[in-house]
């Protein structure tokens, strides 16, 4: 091959190589970053931009990449005017609103039938959140009437005023003529229309008594065998969804305030936490196959509260503790999975499957700490509430999660015309 030859190939290669260089060069200048592979990319939100023309980042002049935050849902009235509540409360107040007790725990008489000096004074000392009455309290259609408007009227903060009205074996007014009326169980109850109507009835009949909660309906699915029984509206999944569902609007219609229990369900065990620990070992994929389905259902009714069972769940949770004081059950099942932004109170706190286990103020602080709102009827109320002021005090338990629920607890009242 000859000298001029050899010259100009050389001379060919050095331009393709220019060339190409150049042709890399260029693109990347004017995009400003690397063509990443998709996979790679930071924006993985399964949308293809190229093909849309949508875009889900912005890039600064530095090349750096701003996700766009969804805008926060504006806060309500009802949270508003309770943040302000709070401002004005105590630390102690604070702590007294997260407690539900029976009049007696607060008076220390043996049976409350009537609201006078020493009730007055134990709210002034005690002011908590609610009191919840048993049939022991319930005599006649105007001493109820009576005893709730007297008792309303000596609280600083307005009072939940709370019974276990089911119907059924669960009743202490309907079974006894005290103004409502007179239920069979929820078994016997299979057309959503009725069902409404008898939710809008008890509530409106309730409301009428001086009462503004009820602890219904029962959301479990029960199964042969199970403590619940005949309480639940049936053992179809399906079927108890429609008519909790349906409960649940008809008590919302009433402005009664409901609640939705046992979460996550007692249907399908035959343990009773009344009498000991209680334990389920269905999976998760069980509990959102059967077990959610009604409580979601009353959730997306409306229903402003739900109860927290004593129910252990050992293959969702990893160890034995019980549903009432477990984050896992609250916190990422209730809240996160079902999306639930109401008040959580918790079982009665007196029941042996917590008391066996743990003191008062264990109990108090572990369900607080777990995400719960309101604590029902703990064994020992003092202890209780000395116990989540010490982990306040020592740091243990943060005093924003108090505030928090306090907050949410205030602005159900508002919401409901309570407070």
């Amino acid at each position: 091959m000859g000298k001029g030859v050899k010259i100009f190939l050389v001379s060919l290669l050095g331009f393709c190589v220019l060339i190409g260089a150049v042709c890399i060069i260029v693109p990347l200048a004017r995009s400003g970053k690397p063509n990443i592979p998709s996979q790679f990319n930071p924006v993985t939100d399964g949308t293809d931009n190229s093909t849309t023309g949508d875009t889900a980042d912005t890039t600064t002049d530095t090349g750096d990449t701003a996700t766009t935050e969804p805008e926060p849902e504006p806060e309500s009235e009802f949270v508003t005017k309770a943040r302000k509540t709070v401002e004005t409360m105590s630390l102690e107040e604070q702590v007294y609103q997260l407690f539900m007790v029976t009049p007696e725990a607060i008076t220390g008489v043996d049976t409350a039938t009537v609201a006078g000096d020493a009730t007055k004074a134990a709210l002034e000392q005690y002011p908590v959140g609610g009191i919840v009455y048993f049939a022991k309290n319930l005599e006649s259609v105007d001493q109820i009437k009576t005893l709730l408007s007297t008792t309303q009227s000596y609280a600083k903060t307005p009072l939940l005023l709370g019974v276990d009205e089911e119907g059924g074996t669960v009743s202490r007014l309907g079974s006894r003529g005290l103004g409502v009326t007179k239920l069979d169980d929820m078994a016997s109850y299979n057309d959503p229309q009725q069902v409404h109507a008898m939710g809008k009835t008890l509530g409106d009949e309730l409301l009428a008594l001086g009462f503004n909660l009820d602890f219904a309906p029962v959301a479990d699915v029960s199964t042969s065998g199970s403590a619940i029984g005949d309480r639940s509206f049936s053992d179809d999944a399906e079927t108890a969804a429609s008519l909790v569902g349906s409960m649940v609007a008809g008590m919302q219609e009433s402005g009664i305030l409901c609640t939705l229990k046992h979460f996550p369900g007692l249907g399908g065990v035959s343990a009773d936490t009344h009498n000991g620990a209680a334990s389920t070992d269905a999976t998760l994929e069980q509990l959102k196959e059967k077990d959610f389905l009604p409580f979601q259902a009353g959730i997306d009714a409306g229903a402003p509260m739900v109860m927290v069972s004593h129910l252990s769940v050992p293959a969702v949770t990893g160890d034995d503790r019980p549903a009432s004081l477990s984050a896992s059950i609250i916190d990422n099942l209730l809240r996160k999975e079902l999306g639930f932004n109401g008040v959580v109170v918790t079982d009665a706190l007196n029941m042996e499957a917590i008391t066996d286990h743990f003191t008062a103020a264990e109990a108090a602080v572990q369900a607080l700490e777990a995400g719960a709102d309101l604590l029902l009827m703990p064994e020992d109320f003092q202890a209780a509430v000395d116990g989540v002021l010490h982990a306040i005090d020592t740091g243990s338990l943060p005093q924003d999660t108090v505030t928090d629920s306090v907050v949410r607890v205030l602005a159900m009242k508002y919401e409901y015309g309570i407070a």
